[in-house]
This record gives structure tokens, C-alpha cells and sequence, in this order.
């Protein structure tokens, strides 16, 4: 999850790959290697802006985290489940099958379709009302 933190005025942006982060913001010496530790930040993971102050305020500033879906990677990842589940219960596994995924499906947006004809699997990104169409019961129907 992508998130920005603005500390006097600078803005940095950070990808979080797991929760339960902090950051620790040192104050920079102009290469003196004297920076000093201004505070250390539990960081709140829930979307949003979010301010931070640090003990006797000597440092304070915000973040924002920005939930972003990633329709591709759930397609992928149901897509590995879905051969393992099929592998390991049934023993099945074709190396000749392959399919071309398509991204958004921009016909009917809230609806996911294949198409035997061109080895093609098509998956909507929804509308401003559904999500996208990505689930794993999707994927693996």
C-alpha cells in the first residue's frame, strides 16, 4: 500500500508490503553524520490522513494511506490457487494450456467471460457502484 509523509514540508512516499509499520524521522546535518532521531511513529494503516507529533513537538507532520485495489494481481493469485486446489485434489495439470488474461474487460464491466475460440479470459473492472470481477470464485469458475 502506497503512503506519502509530509514532514516540514518534504514529502516522501513509502510502499508498505506489511502491516504494523513505523518510521523513525531523523533530522538531516547536511552530511555531518549528526543527524538526530526526531521520533519514532507507529503508523496507522487504516485509509486516510493522518497526522503525527512527536514527544516536546520537536517534529510534526502528516501521512495519507491510499487503499488501492490491484485487479491483476488478484486475477493472478486466484489463478495460482486455482491450479493448486485442481493439482492436488484431481491430480490434473495441462503445461499446454495457456490464455491470454485481459484487463479491463471494457464491454460489460461487471461481468468476467472466456472465449474459447481466442484463449482468452476477460475480466471487468466493475463501475463506480461493483467492485471489479476478480474474486477467486470467479477466477477458478
Amino acid at each position: 500500500m502506497p503512503i506519502t509523509i509530509n514532514a516540514n514540508a518534504i514529502a516522501y512516499r513509502i510502499l508498505l508490503n506489511t502491516g504494523n509499520c513505523s518510521v523513525e524521522i531523523y533530522d538531516e546535518d547536511n552530511g555531518l553524520n549528526q543527524d538526530d532521531l526526531m521520533g519514532s511513529f507507529n503508523l496507522n494503516l487504516t485509509g486516510g490522513s493522518h497526522s503525527f507529533t512527536s514527544s516536546g513537538n520537536t517534529c510534526t507532520g502528516s501521512y495519507s494511506i491510499k487503499l488501492q485495489a490491484n485487479p491483476a494481481l488478484d486475477v493472478y493469485w486466484g489463478l495460482q490457487k486455482s491450479y493448486d486446489y485442481f493439482f492436488n485434489q484431481f491430480g490434473y495439470r495441462n503445461a499446454h494450456t495457456t490464455a491470454n488474461i485481459n484487463l479491463p474487460y471494457s464491454f460489460y464491466p461487471n461481468n468476467a467471460v472466456t472465449n474459447p475460440t481466442f484463449s482468452t479470459i476477460s475480466f471487468g473492472l466493475g463501475d463506480n457502484i461493483k467492485k471489479p470481477y476478480t474474486s477467486l470464485d470467479i477466477v477458478e469458475h
